[in-house]
């Protein structure tokens, strides 16, 4: 599979599609993006992938997290979804681009990727020992893509 950029996609925009985006970078010299298929950090950076990239030793420039809009679609290369349900949402939404569209699972061969944060909307302070298997996970399934 060739493509120029990538777009990454979670439920609110800003953990698990932020960090594939930053490892993705890393590892394929591609320019990324990322977004959410909700409005969960709409206008925020989540504090909990800056706590988890800052602690596995990486340095990204966060985005404000925001919604996925019609343009990064159309301009992605690929297009690279944390979860299936992500995918069915987005096929739905722009399913003339549906075929540069792909879960991190399908790619890797993996499972996929679950949301650790959703505890952390209800007030829970989520320490990096509760966040650090997702990066595990998304790092060992970014190594295995051949893009």
């Amino acid at each position: 599979m060739k493509a120029s950029s990538i777009l990454t996609i979670c439920a609110g925009g800003g953990f698990r599609s932020r960090i594939m985006a930053v490892l993705l970078a890393q590892r394929t010299g591609l320019r990324t993006a990322y977004a959410g298929t909700t409005t969960d950090w709409q206008g925020r950076v989540n504090p909990h992938a800056t706590a988890v990239l800052e602690h596995a030793g990486i340095y990204d420039r966060p985005l404000i997290s925001h919604q996925v809009r019609a343009d990064e679609i159309t301009a992605a290369g690929i297009v690279i979804c944390a979860e299936r349900r992500h995918r069915e949402q987005l096929c739905e939404m722009y399913p003339e681009a549906a075929e540069k569209m792909f879960t991190l699972a399908e790619l890797a061969g993996v499972e996929d990727v679950a949301d650790p944060t959703p505890i952390a909307h209800l007030g829970h302070q989520l320490t990096l020992d509760e966040l650090m298997p997702t990066y595990q996970e998304i790092r060992a399934a970014v190594e295995r893509i051949a893009l």
